[in-house]
């Protein structure tokens, strides 16, 4: 049980419902207009996220709002097995920053993240994850004065393309292609599990829990396009040596797309894939 959140006079918070996601949108995207001026998410993503297997909206989200009923907060936390390394997002509104709303948001996603941490294997280090725009100065005091520390920044890489891209020099015995869902869907997601285990950040998770959030997305992300999930399949072993996962779009640039998840297996690298 969660200790009672000290919000200002007036305000409430609860857990979501997926009546709210509209809302939460809405929340989101005004925090993101303010530092980059466009909108970084909509209605259907959030509700697609809120559906992922192992997320529960009664325990997992919380909304805070105003004597008037506006949506000035949100936190949602996701900690699936095996319960080391938790990622949260939250934002506030921002006219109704600098009332305490974010600390008690950081209490409240502090003290849900504890709650699991009985459930991680035995002499575990348990991490709590949160990220924030580096210009976003505001954010990084308060995740700062809560204890956070920096441990990573990631880039957001963006190529103007004026013309096609050249066509790709593919290793020989190496054929790239749409994945094929109906046969091949626990391999590709077996594989991008084995790609990444080199990366910042591995924590090793059930296969099959992967598998229902990659087939979660699939199925109900707004901007999904199973023809846009490619594999790199050796000929030879009949293998899947790599994968890249792709958006056609973007809500903060219709027009642009997104290469996402994308890597190598561990036999097929520096090969000039």
């Amino acid at each position: 049980m969660l200790r009672a959140l000290r919000l200002p006079e007036g305000f409430t918070a609860r857990p979501a419902t997926m009546e709210d996601a509209e809302a939460v949108a809405d929340l989101v995207n005004a925090c993101s207009m303010e530092l980059i001026g466009r909108p970084r998410t909509e209605t259907g993503e959030v509700r697609a996220d809120w559906g992922e297997p192992g997320l529960r909206l009664e325990s997992d989200t919380l909304v805070v709002r105003s004597p008037q009923g506006e949506f000035v907060g949100y936190a949602a936390i996701w900690d699936s097995e095996p319960h080391v390394r938790k990622y949260a997002h939250a934002r506030v509104h921002p006219e109704w920053r600098d009332q305490g709303i974010g600390s008690v948001i950081c209490q409240w996603v502090e003290e849900r993240g504890r709650q699991s941490i009985a459930k991680a294997p035995a002499c575990a280090r348990v991490a709590l994850v949160q990220g924030t725009l580096s210009t976003n100065e505001a954010a990084q005091e308060l995740l700062s004065r809560q204890g956070y520390h920096l441990v990573r920044r990631f880039f957001h890489l963006v190529i103007e393309m004026t013309e096609p891209p050249p066509a790709p020099a593919v290793p020989e015995g190496i054929v790239i292609r749409p994945f094929a869902r109906d046969r091949e869907a626990r391999a590709f997601v077996a594989a991008v599990h084995e790609e990444f285990m080199d990366h910042w950040g591995y924590v090793e998770r059930p296969l099959e829990e992967m598998y229902q959030e990659y087939m979660h997305t699939l199925d109900n992300h707004p901007n999904s396009d199973p023809s846009l999930w490619f594999v790199a399949v050796d000929s030879d072993a009949n293998e899947i040596a790599g994968t890249s996962l792709c958006w056609p779009r973007m809500p903060e640039d219709p027009d642009m797309g997104w290469i996402d998840d994308l890597g190598v297996r561990r036999p097929w690298r520096r090969k000039g894939g």
